[in-house]
């Protein structure tokens, strides 16, 4: 299954007003919406320790993982970056994120990217 990887950054844009899911939905509709275990996690760890503006978009952002029924993805691995880099490889998954240095570790990895740009995701294939 390929999956649109999302990473946590991405889902604090999202709370924040960005209409993810309907522009996956439109434009890539191919990809199965999912997060890895340790998104929840980095979540929950922003909702305890996260500036009071951290602390809010992190639980409208769980909030939206359980409406949305996001698949959550298990994983072996500790770190989050490296969890979702090692599954869009073996999947043939995007990852959607804004973070600038998993930008760039996909890139070199051959794994296409969506990122938002003026409210609307741009796809970068390496």
């Amino acid at each position: 299954m390929a999956y649109a990887l999302i990473d946590t950054n991405m889902l604090v844009a999202v709370a924040d007003g960005f209409d993810l899911f309907g522009q996956l939905a439109d434009e890539f509709p191919h990809f199965t919406p999912a997060v890895m275990q340790g998104t929840i996690r980095e979540l929950k760890n922003l909702q305890n320790s996260g500036t009071g503006a951290q602390k809010r978009a992190a639980k409208l952002a769980q909030e939206l993982v359980s409406r949305q029924h996001l698949n959550i993805v298990p994983q072996s691995v500790t770190h989050v970056d490296d969890a979702i880099l090692a599954l869009a490889t073996q999947t043939g998954s995007v990852i959607v994120t804004q973070d600038k240095a998993l930008q760039q570790r996909a890139r070199k990895a051959k794994i296409p990217v969506l990122a938002m740009r003026s409210k609307r995701l741009l796809r970068h294939v390496p």
